[in-house]
């Protein structure tokens, strides 16, 4: 006997009919559940990133959604600055409205599209998100645990790029015409000011640099101590081997000892010195957003033109005294062949 309190399986079945044909149930079947294909594009190059340019990038991807049956269209946006604090805006509005003149410098931008597109073969709309991540999110300690924990490439690639472009879609056209916007727009930035040729050099030789005057120091003092050791002896026309010449031998030993070890300290002083100054080189900040994120350029490119002043003038010193030893030694010789 059937139980009356139990739903017909026929009806059930038919139920299940009238919800339409395989693309209907395609249809509902992503928009509830399935996880959709992803497509990915980096930017390693850096480039200034203004309001304007931000502004410009939302104004082109809103074109091209035009373009689209859209039931959702909803664009977020985090900004990200260097202490830490994060500014989230649910909205495109609340992003335009505000204030940037604060004392804050910007680490990086993310902008997130959230829309639901009527697609010709789907019943219902077909979520679409397009986010694009500009400026680095991590620091070197946190890309040193990407690396040890085994993060697949392309999460390091993602990591270590100054654009990361990424669309979840279920439309592969509309995936790659989006794209193709960020690129475009990308590719229209502008660059950031190139560092001056000097700053470039000692920075890729900042190793052998402070080498160099590090052991500039001790030949330039074993050069003075050979002069003072030439200028002592000149009167001597013969030796003797007695107590006299032994104490001179330890003398004179002792002597260059001490200023070897004391030369060779100052020398790494000295190295160390123009190698800590090499390393306080700042690179310019992409963005010009906030108020911070402008004078920071400025201070950047003045900070970094007294450091290259100071690595200059040391360095020139140290050859010019170097240079000036050999050549006292090269006069004593010299003067010492015309005595005699």
């Amino acid at each position: 006997m059937k139980d009356r309190n139990l739903p017909d399986r026929t009806q059930g079945s038919q139920t299940v009919a009238k919800m339409g044909d395989l693309d209907a149930m395609k249809s509902l079947y992503y928009w509830l559940n399935a996880k959709p294909d992803t497509q990915i594009k980096v930017f390693h190059e850096s480039r200034r990133v203004s309001f304007t340019d931000i502004k410009n990038l939302n104004d082109k991807i809103q074109t091209k959604l035009n373009n689209h049956d859209t039931f959702t269209n909803i664009t977020s946006i985090n900004v990200i600055f260097e202490k830490g604090d994060i500014k989230s805006f649910g909205a495109w509005e609340e992003f335009l409205r505000t204030d940037w003149t604060v004392p804050q410098k910007t680490k990086s931008v993310a902008i997130t599209w959230d829309i639901n597109i009527k697609l010709p073969n789907y019943e219902l709309p077909q979520r679409h998100t397009v986010k694009a991540r500009i400026g680095s999110s991590i620091k070197p300690a946190e890309l040193f645990q990407l690396v040890t924990n085994g993060d697949s490439d392309v999460a390091l690639r993602e990591a270590v790029s100054f654009l990361v472009a990424k669309v979840d879609f279920v439309n592969g056209v509309i995936s790659s015409e989006i794209i193709q916007i960020i690129t475009d727009w990308y590719q229209c930035l502008s660059l950031t000011e190139e560092t001056s040729g000097f700053q470039t050099f000692v920075t890729k030789q900042k190793g052998n640099i402070a080498r160099l005057t590090h052991y500039l120091v001790p030949i330039s003092l074993l050069t003075i101590l050979y002069v003072v050791f030439k200028y002592n002896t000149m009167a001597t026309t013969q030796f003797q081997f007695n107590n006299k010449f032994v104490v001179d031998v330890y003398f004179w030993f002792l002597v260059t000892i001490v200023t070897y070890f004391v030369s060779n300290y100052l020398g790494g002083l000295s190295g160390n010195r123009i190698f800590r100054k090499i390393h306080d080189y700042k690179d310019e900040t992409i963005f010009e957003l906030t108020r911070a994120d402008k004078n920071s350029i400025e201070e950047t490119r003045t900070k970094n033109l007294k450091i290259s002043t100071s690595i200059k003038t040391q360095i020139i010193l140290m050859i010019v005294g170097t240079i000036i030893s050999i050549a006292l030694t090269e006069i004593i010789e010299q003067f010492l062949k015309s005595v005699k």
